[in-house]
């Protein structure tokens, strides 16, 4: 549970409230999540939070509804993290009888997993006071 313990509010939920358009909501809220989040920064190009640390990379997949419409409820879910390793991307194309052959997009990939089975549902609804 986040809990807010200022009553003024920072320019990210600023204008996070006041954003209007789905992809202002969204590129909005995800600039809020990545700077709650700690090293994470909101890549709007893949609609990911990435935080990158040497040679491994953490992104979270980022999924806006279809649904989204202006004015209304505006919604968007994290839907996957992968974790990727340079190193271990490097390793298994030096050692390719030790590894099952992946293609060269998902060499680095230490682990992936999906969030879109997980039970419950959360959310935050923010209002203008």
């Amino acid at each position: 549970m986040c809990e807010v313990t200022s009553t003024q509010p920072d320019d990210l939920t600023t204008r996070l409230i006041q954003a209007d358009k789905p992809a202002d909501v969204v590129h909005a809220g995800a600039t809020c999540l990545a700077a709650m989040l700690g090293g994470f920064r909101w890549v709007r190009s893949r609609h990911s939070l990435e935080r990158q640390e040497s040679v491994r990379r953490e992104v979270l997949q980022l999924e806006k509804s279809k649904g989204n419409r202006s004015g209304s409820l505006i919604k968007f879910t994290v839907t996957s993290l992968t974790v990727l390793d340079d190193d271990l991307g490097r390793w298994r194309r030096a050692n390719p009888e030790l590894t099952v052959r992946r293609p060269e997009s998902v060499e680095s990939i230490v682990c992936s997993s999906s969030f879109l089975d997980l039970p419950g549902q959360h959310f935050v609804v923010l209002t203008q006071p």
